[in-house]
């Protein structure tokens, strides 16, 4: 029997093509930082942080918005590029964390499909 969606669903599942997206600006980030491409760096780091605010709870989002902000500040202040390289990175893993955090990067080790793995 077909099944019959609503007006809000969708018979097709985005979470493919959307952790794909997130892949592919991890993936910049990680370029951006062997090149210590600041401009880059900061602004993948923005596009990430947009992906996973379907995620994210509104003191997570301005606990990250606080760390932009201080990054920029640096910036602006002329600070040392090795400073700033240290913020982008200190964001950049904690955005990752957050990754992990809401199960988008690995299953729980709690996750059924695990259970072949166990012993």
């Amino acid at each position: 029997m077909e099944r019959e969606f609503g007006k809000s669903e969708s018979a097709f599942n985005f979470a493919v093509a959307y952790l794909k997206q997130i892949d592919e600006t991890l993936r910049i980030c990680k370029i951006s930082q062997l090149n210590k491409n600041v401009g880059r760096w900061l602004d993948a780091l923005h596009v990430l942080h947009t992906e996973l605010s379907l995620k994210t709870t509104d003191p997570e989002d301005t606990e990250i918005f606080e760390k932009f902000k201080e990054i920029n500040n640096l910036i602006n202040k002329d600070q040392s590029d090795t400073s700033v390289l240290t913020k982008l990175m200190e964001l950049d893993m904690k955005l990752r964390k957050l990754i992990q955090k809401k199960g988008m990067a690995l299953p729980s080790k709690d996750d059924p499909r695990w259970a072949v793995t166990k012993r």
